[in-house]
């Protein structure tokens, strides 16, 4: 791949974003004023998909080479597994990740061949969900010994029960960063009621420290302001 190229990889995206969007906007004001219909005219959207494609020629073939999508592997995976997506862009992995066709597959055939039955009268055999906990254990390089590997309906739910069956007590302590999901925040009611007490860490601050710091900093903010259930109840 030439210099130029890999030159026009680096600059082509912001320089084609800066003279697109003012294009647009001279042609919409344009026939705003003329009373006309402020669409865009027809081959734009095939010029940007061209161009697109080109920058990522370009990409590819530069800096990207040999990294981008798992080896290039990433537009296969795509096209064979998640057909579906077709143009579309979906963002939302962390709430609900898409399942992909070969699971579907495996799943239905599993179904087809076997017959579901009460996990306590497997007849002597482990049972699959059995299974999936030893597997989810292994990965998770834990010891059957110390750790129980327990199923819920989500994240929520698993935090919930957390702050459920957690021993609290008046010597407990709860830190939850200053930014985060409203279920974790849920939890300091748990810690309020039996007593504990719950400070919030300002992340962009733990850089670098220990636990023993982080802890040592929360209960000095706390020392100065404190969060008792009357502050913890205003900031909710």
């Amino acid at each position: 791949m030439s210099e130029s190229c890999e030159g026009k990889a680096a600059a082509w995206p912001a320089e084609l974003a800066r003279l697109l969007s003012w294009w647009k906007l001279v042609f919409r004001s344009a026939f705003a004023h003329q009373g006309g219909d402020a669409k865009d005219p027809q081959g734009e959207e095939a010029d940007e998909v061209r161009q697109r494609a080109e920058r990522k020629a370009c990409f590819l073939g530069g800096e990207g080479a040999g990294r981008y999508g798992y080896g290039g592997a990433i537009d296969r995976i795509r096209h064979e597994e998640f057909s579906r997506l077709q143009d579309t862009r979906y963002l939302d992995h962390a709430g609900s990740t898409l399942y992909s066709e070969t699971q579907v597959r495996k799943c239905l055939s599993r179904m087809e061949r076997s017959v579901v039955m009460n996990p306590h009268t497997s007849g002597g055999r482990e049972a699959p969900f059995e299974a999936a906990r030893r597997r989810t254990l292994e990965l998770c390089n834990a010891s059957r010994e110390d750790y129980l590997c327990v199923f819920t309906s989500g994240a929520t739910a698993s935090i919930k029960l957390v702050g459920e069956c957690f021993r609290w007590s008046r010597e407990s302590e709860f830190l939850y960063l200053q930014d985060n999901h409203n279920s974790v925040v849920g939890v300091r009611e748990y810690a309020l009621e039996a007593g504990a007490t719950a400070s919030p860490v300002d992340v962009s601050r733990a850089e670098g420290e220990t636990e023993w710091e982080i802890t040592r900093r929360a209960r000095l903010s706390r020392a100065g302001g404190g969060e008792s259930r009357a502050a913890a109840e205003e900031e909710a």
